[in-house]
């Protein structure tokens, strides 16, 4: 089965990527920028999470992979839950 995942935040060695996964059978056979073209979408399933981040091939849940998202949009927690 053939699976494309569409998003404007997937998450890469290289920072976020605006654009889709090609998955075949459970493979992750591709990540590309952009959309899909209409021939590659034939015969797969579409799944749109434009909004949501996509983690590829994420296994390890005890990680920091955060971090690189506070850099790439500045959030500051600086303060957050300290003692004043």
């Amino acid at each position: 089965m053939k699976k494309i995942i569409r998003s404007k935040q997937i998450f890469t060695e290289d920072g976020l990527l605006n654009g889709y996964l090609v998955i075949t059978d459970g493979v992750i056979g591709r990540i590309s920028d952009g959309v899909p073209q209409e021939e590659e979408m034939q015969g797969a399933e579409y799944l749109n999470f434009e909004e949501g981040m996509v983690v590829p091939g994420l296994v390890d849940t005890h990680c920091f992979f955060m971090g690189k998202y506070f850099q790439e949009y500045g959030e500051d927690f600086k303060g957050v839950g300290a003692e004043n």
